[in-house]
């Protein structure tokens, strides 16, 4: 009876030939992974203090130069000394790390009322979100135009 071929010496050579350029094969699939989808997820640039971008916060969309992030919604919060506005973001890009962002606040004629600014700590996972504390009243924030700059 003839042995099976696997159990032959050449067999056995192939298979480990076959396992070996396999085991490569997959190593260079994950190096690529890492350098071309991963690497840029965790390199979020600073902003750009001499070319800064701005938009109405919901009438945003997807922010390319983020990444992706989108504002989804604003919170006014009214507090004894300080408003806080917090801005919900949809991650899309799955990015991580820390990025300065900046918020405007015009009334409806332009008049420019207030600013501020803060560090949006970005995660692959749940709610990103940044708050701004205003001292503006309440009615003012909701009446105005609050613009996000990046």
């Amino acid at each position: 009876m003839k042995r099976p071929w696997l159990l032959t010496q050449v067999g056995q050579r192939t298979s480990m030939l076959a396992s070996i350029s396999l085991s490569a094969l997959l190593l260079l699939a994950l190096f690529l992974q890492d350098a071309l989808v991963e690497g840029p997820r965790h390199s979020v640039a600073e902003i750009d203090r001499t070319d800064i971008s701005e938009c109405v916060v919901l009438e945003c969309g997807r922010i390319q130069a983020l990444g992706g992030l989108e504002p989804e919604s604003i919170d006014v919060t009214a507090g004894q000394f300080v408003n806080t506005i917090r801005i919900e973001f949809v991650n899309h890009g799955r990015l991580v790390g820390e990025r300065e962002i900046w918020l405007e606040l015009r009334d409806s004629s332009g008049k420019w009322l207030e600013a501020g600014r803060t560090k949006l700590n970005l995660n692959p996972k749940g709610k990103t979100f940044v708050e701004f504390g205003f001292v503006q009243n309440v009615s003012a924030i909701r009446a105005g135009v609050l613009s996000l700059q990046y």
